[in-house]
């Protein structure tokens, strides 16, 4: 089976379930995945790495660690007797019902030997009172800061993390979870 997926591989360059499936010599990609475990295992054992799973693996873990900010914010704002609520697949809080809150994570990015940067891919839900951008350090495993916008700050154009503009944005700037859930806690939005 590794044999014909190897040169599946050497023959069209790249594989994916649909190449596999299309490949009337080779099992179906299903059989794979009940040998090996997963197509990634199968896909390691004849050397082959492709970026697509670095991709889901970036996106796996962004999910990962907003589901552990999300948490951990949700304990402290009801720490100060706040009723409130995370939700884990949209990244949405509601506090006291009439705050919401999205939780974005800006990933870090390498450019160039000395640069650093944090594009906001994400969509900021215009329908949240608040977005919290949370900045990702180099190792894109541990928060390096937060910064908690009214929404309609997030949506303007050129919102990012510059030299240039960190004037712009440091107002909006904190640098631990206690911090955002005392803003939170200050914010006229209450009701």
């Amino acid at each position: 089976m590794l044999r014909l997926l190897r040169e599946l591989l050497e023959s069209k360059g790249r594989l994916t379930c649909g190449i596999i499936e299309d490949a009337a010599e080779l099992p179906c990609s299903m059989t794979y995945i009940d040998r090996f475990g997963s197509l990634r295992r199968a896909y390691a054992l004849i050397g082959y790495h492709p970026d697509t799973f670095k991709v889901y693996d970036a996106r796996r873990a962004a999910i990962a660690a907003r589901t552990r900010l999300g948490n951990d914010l949700l304990a402290a704002i009801q720490s100060k007797e706040r009723s409130a609520s995370f939700d884990a697949t949209s990244g949405r809080m509601t506090i006291a019902p009439t705050l919401t809150l999205s939780i974005l994570i800006v990933r870090c990015q390498r450019v160039g030997p000395a640069s650093l940067r944090w594009p906001i891919v994400r969509h900021v839900d215009p329908d949240v009172g608040m977005a919290l951008l949370v900045r990702m350090r180099e190792d894109n495993d541990s928060f390096l800061d937060f910064h908690l916008l009214p929404t309609a700050r997030a949506l303007k154009p050129r919102l990012t993390f510059r030299k240039q503009r960190q004037a712009a944005i440091r107002p909006y700037r904190l640098t631990t979870i206690e911090a955002v859930a005392d803003a939170i806690e200050r914010t006229k939005d209450f009701g």
